[in-house]
């Protein structure tokens, strides 16, 4: 039943930014902790991705030239591929091999202010016991 819900959601945001690519409208409604559509009409940072972002992903999955032509209706080529971790997403998943053992990861993401333009963000982390996370760029 949820699906309605987000699609409904997504709708009522895209009437408030037309021109918010759906990347970003589904930015609005992560980081608002859960589907607020009255919070994620001003949700101050977004996350987007651009189609060819969704290709070398498809790439990187091993999809094949002409599956690619028939998804994008475009003669697409893979030059590059990304993992699921390279998305642009606001969320984050490292796959731990085994379990004690040391384990690191780098994710890098890019936000769009959509809010006032004067904004200051702070990035607040709450983390398990044992888990450190570093922010880059870090202002105190």
């Amino acid at each position: 039943m949820s699906c309605p819900h987000v699609s409904g959601a997504a709708g009522y945001i895209k009437s408030f930014h037309p021109t918010w690519s759906p990347a970003v409208i589904r930015s609005a409604l992560m980081t608002t902790c859960q589907i607020d559509p009255i919070m994620a009409v001003n949700p101050g940072l977004v996350y987007d991705s651009t189609e060819i972002d969704y290709i070398t992903y498809l790439c990187g999955l091993g999809y094949s030239q002409s599956v690619l032509q028939l998804i994008t209706e475009d003669d697409i080529s893979c030059f590059d591929t990304a993992s699921a971790r390279d998305l642009n997403y606001p969320s984050f998943a490292l796959k731990a091999p085994r379990p004690k053992h040391r384990l690191s990861g780098s994710f890098k993401r890019t936000v769009t202010n959509v809010g006032l333009p004067m904004s200051i963000y702070r990035a607040i982390v709450t983390v398990s016991k044992g888990l450190t996370v570093l922010v880059n760029p870090y202002n105190a």
